[in-house]
């Protein structure tokens, strides 16, 4: 509050006054005492009688004495009055008076500043929505919305307990699809744990495939090989060369190098030495020892390879996981052909999924159409659909 004009003595004689300090001459006693009852008055709070001129909460406030007004705060600030007329020789005290007032009204700025800055902009929004929310003269609208807010809440829940799709299928079908699914979650978190199955039985596979090859090629050069009569008839010639009425000159009784390469050609074929070894070999042949020795090993390398993938497969088979789920599948694939015939599909759990048909509940349908209506009729504003956003929660 700032006092900016006093009227004394009806009206007659005003006085401005300065916000830190006036000093007024010339006044009688009655005067005086009145502005010092005035002032007194003003700063308790109390207009009843005073003319003047106010700054009060912003708004500047012409008191015209006639009414006994009541401010609604009173200041809490220090107001000095003196009325001794020998102050006024004394312009140092004065002055000093005048600085300190100046040095408190700085301070006291600041300080107003500072809580202006802890004030929240929207509280006096807040309290007006507030005390309009209990203004006692609208006692049946607020019952009314109370009531409308505990029927939304209670339509809320309803529809919220309630799930939006039924799922219809053949008797255990429902059941066997789940059982698929857990069947399908337990064999994906087992992938490392047969992992290492699976590596022992390829790494068994594949020695298995190269100890065939080996076997095969093994058993092949094992087997007695003969010389065709052309091959037979050129060996006995080339054994033999003084026979060969054709020849002349120096090669006469000898084999040139190109043909000694080929009779040796021919030997190596059956493994044997010469024409006459060839001829007891061609009664009863049989294959070199190194290559019967070769066939022996290969063949045992072939056993082991065998005896290996059998040990690798019965690792598996033997595992208590892989037991489990052999079991549980073998269970399902029984239940489904009660329902998807003898001939199962690849993908069985797409096929039991085929088998279920969903569709709206009825319940939930008349649930959401009686909330809509609901809201239609207590005029639902943004903040209802809010709380119906909360309270429906994520859909199911």
């Amino acid at each position: 509050m700032r006092i900016l004009r006093l009227d004394l003595g009806q009206g007659q004689n005003g006085i401005d006054l300065h916000p830190f300090l006036t000093i007024v001459r010339d006044l009688d006693d009655l005067q005086r005492h009145e502005l010092l009852e005035a002032i007194r008055s003003l700063a308790r709070g109390s207009a009843a009688g005073i003319r003047g001129l106010l700054q009060h909460q912003g708004l500047l406030v012409e008191l015209d004495g006639t009414g006994n007004d009541h401010l609604s705060a009173g200041t809490g600030a220090n107001v000095v009055i003196d009325s001794d007329i020998s102050l006024l020789d004394d312009l140092p005290r004065l002055q000093a008076q005048i600085d300190q007032q100046q040095r408190r009204a700085e301070i006291d700025a600041v300080s107003v500043e500072e809580i202006r800055a802890d004030l929240d902009p929207s509280a006096r929004a807040r309290i007006a929505a507030l005390e309009a929310r209990l203004d006692p003269q609208d006692e049946t609208a607020t019952v009314q919305r109370q009531t409308d807010a505990v029927r939304l809440e209670q339509a809320i829940e309803a529809l919220s307990s309630l799930v939006t799709t039924l799922w219809e299928a053949p008797e255990g079908v429902m059941a066997l699809r789940e059982r698929w699914d857990r069947y399908v979650a337990r064999m994906a978190t087992a992938g490392e744990h047969f992992g290492h199955f699976a590596a022992a039985v390829e790494q068994s596979e594949a020695r298995l495939g190269a100890a065939r090859r080996t076997m095969a090629e093994a058993e092949l050069a094992a087997k007695p090989v003969l010389l065709s009569r052309d091959e037979e008839a050129r060996l006995e010639l080339l054994s033999f060369p003084g026979m060969d009425e054709s020849r002349r000159g120096r090669w006469r009784k000898t084999l040139r190098p190109e043909e000694q390469a080929e009779m040796s050609a021919l030997l190596a074929k059956v493994g044997v030495e010469s024409w006459t070894a060839y001829n007891v070999y061609r009664m009863d042949p049989v294959a070199s020892p190194a290559r019967l020795a070769q066939a022996a090993a290969a063949r045992q390398a072939l056993e082991e390879s065998e005896a290996n993938l059998q040990q690798a497969k019965a690792a598996l088979a033997s595992d208590q996981l892989a037991t489990e789920l052999n079991v549980e599948l073998a269970g399902i694939r029984q239940g489904a052909r009660q329902h998807l015939g003898l001939m199962l599909p690849p993908d069985l759990g797409q096929a039991l999924s085929e088998l279920v048909v969903d569709r709206p509940n009825p319940a939930w349908v008349a649930a959401a159409e009686h909330l809509r209506q609901l809201l239609v009729e207590v005029g639902a504003d943004a903040r209802l659909d809010r709380r119906l956003d909360q309270a429906s929660g994520p859909e199911r």
